[in-house]
């Protein structure tokens, strides 16, 4: 409960940005940030979007530390169920807060909850995350039309991994959504995936 009421005061980026009827919420987060427990949880910056002409979409952003895994829970609720027309995704951007180090970009898998049609879910495995060395910067990418601008731009982020992710939305989805299999002896929560987003 600290940790919600003090956000104000700690908080890092967390705003959203239009681009070519593409929309990217960047949220970035530290260990100490994320609360236990679901009640808990730590809920940034709302985005209210269109979809089509007089519909509106609003998405909340949620994320807290499972009790019993340890791992982070991320969960975006929407005010309508999701659809295929509706695609979602995520990935989570680590990287040294002091440092010019080249950042090392992760694709969760996706939670599959049928009986929840307004949510969607990502575990992430952060335990290895060290305060307050490192940060972790999540990033949504969503189709529609913010209804109120911001004045950030993506020319901002020019020649940055963030700029490549905001371009690849559906490549992202599909790994989100398609991990890759692991034989019974192995443990995975998280795949890290290098890919050349070249154009051809």
């Amino acid at each position: 409960q600290i940790k919600r009421l003090s956000y104000s005061t700690i908080k890092k980026d967390d705003f959203a940005f239009e681009q070519s009827g593409s929309i990217s919420k960047y949220w970035t987060l530290n260990k100490n940030m994320v609360p236990e427990g679901e009640d808990d949880f730590l809920e940034g910056l709302e985005c209210i979007f269109e979809i089509s002409e007089d519909i509106l979409l609003t998405f909340k952003f949620r994320v807290f530390s499972d009790l019993s895994s340890r791992n982070w829970r991320v969960e975006v609720v929407s005010c309508r169920p999701f659809s295929a027309s509706q695609p979602i995704s995520l990935c989570a951007v680590e990287r040294d807060c002091s440092a010019s180090a080249v950042p090392s970009v992760y694709f969760p898998q996706a939670g599959h909850e049928a009986s929840v049609e307004n949510h969607k879910t990502w575990s992430l495995d952060m335990r290895h995350l060290s305060y307050p060395e490192k940060e972790v910067t999540l990033i949504f990418c969503f189709p529609g039309k913010l209804e109120k601008h911001s004045e950030f731009k993506l020319e901002n982020i020019d020649g940055s991994v963030l700029k490549t992710v905001a371009k690849n939305c559906s490549l992202i989805k599909n790994i989100n959504e398609h991990q890759i299999n692991v034989n019974s002896t192995a443990s995975v929560t998280m795949s890290l995936v290098i890919c050349n987003f070249s154009k051809h």
